[in-house]
């Protein structure tokens, strides 16, 4: 099902593939290399799996439980669970570290217990790039990056080239960090955002928006308000997507 309220889109390609395009927005957005998401809750009326962005979670935990839309953002609270849970929306496959990538969002958590927060990020076998959200605290992790913020929402934005761990992080527009990612064993590649943590405690949060882009041409892709690019490729990946238990290198 294609939503029109959530602008939304993903691109994907694979070599020798013949792809097929849907879209409702003008133009449609030839296929390019990589993977391109965007998610605009301030307009959204249906949560990200509506749209074939895969939800995950530990047994029994509902997606209706756990996110909700209101007040123009999207909630997650899990702390209606026992402390050993996790849910978020995972998309297998979806990051080549050798290709560039520009992760953005604005946030803000709101509690969280064990002393782990919102996790935002994504991990294939050579790298890891995941912020760590807290009510008033951020880390990079597993790159030695951490630093304090004050309570609220603010606007992150995490790059890496391609062919390299570097990374940089901005946060409401200033760079606050900068290093190198850590390496894990990631198989198969995913972005997932939400309570990513399988221990360690609960939290309450709120996302306005999420844009990720793994493709070394992004920036040639025309933004039609309402579209999603679907080749037919991804249609099976979106099908066939395990809901897998949460890899313990999150965290």
């Amino acid at each position: 099902m294609i939503m029109n309220s959530v602008c939304c889109r993903f691109n994907f390609v694979w070599i020798g593939l013949c792809a097929l395009t849907f879209c409702l927005g003008p133009l449609a957005a030839p296929l390019s290399a990589g993977v391109i998401l965007e998610y605009d809750f301030t307009t959204a009326t249906s949560l990200p799996s509506v749209s074939g962005l895969p939800y995950v979670s530990s047994t029994g935990v509902a997606e209706t439980d756990v996110f909700k839309l209101e007040n123009q953002v999207l909630k997650v609270d899990t702390t209606g669970f026992g402390p050993d849970v996790y849910a978020g929306y995972q998309l297998d496959d979806s990051f080549d570290s050798t290709i560039d990538v520009v992760l953005e969002f604005r946030a803000r958590t709101l509690s969280a217990s064990g002393g782990l927060g919102m996790f935002i990020g994504f991990s294939d076998a050579s790298a890891q790039g995941a912020v760590e959200l807290r009510p008033t605290g951020w880390s990079v992790l597993a790159a030695g990056a951490s630093g304090s913020i004050t309570p609220g929402f603010h606007d992150f934005k995490l790059t890496k080239a391609g062919g390299s761990n570097a990374f940089t992080l901005d946060i409401d527009g200033s760079q606050v960090a900068a290093g190198t990612l850590s390496t894990v064993s990631s198989v198969p590649s995913y972005l997932y955002f939400g309570d990513g943590s399988p221990t360690g405690g609960n939290i309450r949060g709120e996302i306005e928006y999420l844009r990720y882009s793994n493709s070394n041409i992004a920036s040639v892709v025309p933004e039609p308000s309402s579209c999603v690019t679907l080749g037919l490729a991804a249609i099976g990946l979106l099908g066939g997507v395990r809901q897998s238990r949460r890899r313990a290198e999150q965290r």
